[in-house]
């Protein structure tokens, strides 16, 4: 006799499927969020009323300015962008009757920079939001592009300031040491990070959010990093391709754009833990499927421990 019920290819379907009987509300007017969700299987999606713009961008220069709080994460953009979309869920909450039954859910995705501070030697992260004008997203993307060059040539000063100072140790050791103390710089890369927040029905004063990041590295920003000439040139090519879209995008630059990609010679320098769980479009463009599995995962086993109870 055959087996009934539906059957389920992988823990996300079947995950997925646990929530499909709840309706949504989306703090987002993002026509992609909408249809990304949809395409994910919810059927009742509906978007919440307008949420100020001030909300996103007060508290991204309060985070900033904290650099991040602190969390079971780290004190670095993940927090940032985590509690952005934690943020959103919260105003929808508190502005707006919500179903019993429905989850509100938020996401937040911004480009990250890491700048260096000449007076104390020390770096810290930049998280960039949507620019308020085309002018606006064209000084942003040639920000990001050179002081992405300049984190490559710390990176480099960096290193050889070590070799130097490791000059007498044995090159197997000198190398090694020199790699770990390198290890956490980020600087010469550009970080993406997107986050995924919600309210559950069984846990209503409370909001969940979870975070992923893709680092990305340039080669032609890289090759260009002592050309200031050839960086201006490469981020008036980029600005060219964006044209009135970068109002559009945290950062100004859709990261998922082949001409972009191909222009910039992107990398990804990522292990991906879930296979298949990222693609650029969904990443870059506001929804990440991992942190929002992650979200949906730790509600699903609070609920089934709720209702236990």
């Amino acid at each position: 006799m055959p087996e009934s019920g539906p059957k389920f290819h992988t823990p996300a379907e079947e995950l997925l499927a646990f929530w499909h009987q709840h309706p949504v509300v989306l703090a987002s007017q993002s026509d992609f969020r909408k249809s990304q969700l949809e395409s994910l299987g919810f059927a009742d999606v509906a978007k919440a009323g307008l949420i100020p713009d001030r909300l996103e961008t007060d508290y991204a220069a309060e985070l900033n300015e904290a650099q991040g709080i602190a969390s079971y994460y780290a004190d670095d953009g993940h927090d940032i962008v985590r509690h952005i979309a934690g943020a959103k869920v919260q105003y929808v909450l508190d502005h707006e009757t919500i179903d019993p039954n429905a989850i509100v859910l938020a996401f937040d995705t911004a480009p990250l920079i890491w700048r260096h501070d000449t007076e104390t030697d020390d770096y810290a992260f930049e998280h960039l939001e949507k620019p308020k004008s085309v002018e606006d997203g064209q000084r942003l993307i040639h920000r990001i592009i050179t002081t992405t060059a300049q984190g490559c040539r710390l990176r480099e000063e960096k290193i050889a300031r070590l070799q130097q100072q490791f000059a007498t140790v044995p090159a197997e050791l000198r190398d090694e040491t020199i790699a770990n103390l390198t290890a956490v710089l980020d600087i010469g890369t550009i970080g993406v990070v997107s986050a995924a927040a919600g309210s559950f029905p069984h846990a209503r004063g409370r909001v969940l959010g979870f975070a992923e990041d893709v680092s990305l590295f340039s080669e032609a920003i890289y090759s260009m990093r002592h050309d200031d000439y050839a960086l201006e040139i490469l981020s008036n090519k980029v600005c060219e391709i964006m044209g009135n879209r970068v109002t559009q995008i945290s950062g100004g630059i859709d990261f998922s754009d082949g001409a972009i990609q191909d222009l910039l010679k992107l990398s990804e320098l990522k292990v991906n833990i879930l296979q298949g769980s990222i693609t650029g479009t969904d990443h870059y463009l506001g929804l990440s499927k991992m942190a929002f599995i992650m979200l949906l995962a730790h509600a699903r086993g609070e609920s089934v421990a709720h209702d236990k109870e």
